[in-house]
């Protein structure tokens, strides 16, 4: 079992970094932001389960963007399997929130774990920057690189006492 888990830890790293070194085309459909999050959450519910995670939704948005589905649902899932590795102990909560607002759609997750050091907040988006022990340091880099893609930013705030909230914001009017 632990071979095969090394197996796949190892092909997700060469997977990010093919995806890292080139640039992506876009291949944009008209979506709901809410079905992007619900099938990643559906991906990560298992694990968070394990965990004694409780998840918290907020799906408020009810405009469609035009997105790579494939994509932006790559980025949510980043940020819900980094919420959940940042979790340890109680409360033991993730929340996911879609709105729309100001010309933007936002997708935020919010986790409860021990948060970003501040000194560590300008270098998280760095490729091959990691805090864990057997991260990569890929993970938010292509996240950052996917909004940035689609045009749109990516926010963090964070707590050493409350947790981390990341919020990508991906413009309304991001056309086929």
């Amino acid at each position: 079992m632990l071979f095969r888990s090394e197996i796949d830890r190892l092909d997700r790293i060469i997977r990010e970094l093919l995806k890292l070194g080139r640039p992506s085309e876009l291949n944009l459909i008209e979506c709901s932001p809410n079905e992007i999050v619900e099938r990643a959450l559906s991906l990560v519910s298992f694990r968070a389960r394990e965990k004694g995670i409780a998840i918290e939704k907020r799906l408020g948005c009810s405009e469609l963007f035009c997105v790579d589905y494939e994509q932006i649902e790559q980025v949510v899932l980043n940020l819900l399997i980094n919420g959940i590795e940042a979790i340890n102990g109680f409360p033991a909560k993730l929340a996911v929130e879609t709105a729309s607002s100001n010309g933007y759609i936002a997708i935020s997750v919010s986790d409860t774990g021990s948060g970003i050091p501040e000194e560590d907040m300008d270098k998280i988006f760095r490729p091959y920057y990691s805090t864990k022990e057997l991260g990569t340091g890929l993970g938010l880099s292509i996240t950052s690189n996917i909004v940035e893609i689609h045009k749109g930013k990516i926010e963090v705030s964070s707590n050493r006492e409350s947790g981390t909230t990341f919020t990508i914001l991906i413009p309304s009017d991001l056309r086929v």
